[in-house]
């Protein structure tokens, strides 16, 4: 299951987030008077770059490491 969150942080909301910029960036090149000129921009940040993924990886890896000694103390007395 964290394997498909990685996966689209990174693939697919990456990808279209950059698609988000280039259709920003058609529409604000659009004459005044075109019909869509005036809509409101699309969210460009919506993924991550690679090393945002694996640095998330590795901060879950960690508490749940950390996590799981704390209880594993709780337990031993």
């Amino acid at each position: 299951a964290n394997l498909q969150v990685m996966y689209d942080a990174f693939g697919v909301r990456l990808h279209a987030g950059r698609q988000a910029e280039v259709l920003n960036q058609i529409v604000y090149e659009l004459p005044s008077e075109h019909p869509l000129a005036e809509t409101r921009p699309l969210r460009e940040l919506i993924g991550h770059t690679p090393p945002q993924v694996f640095a998330g990886a590795v901060l879950g890896f960690a508490v749940a490491t950390f996590t799981g000694m704390m209880a594993g103390l709780g337990n031993s007395g």
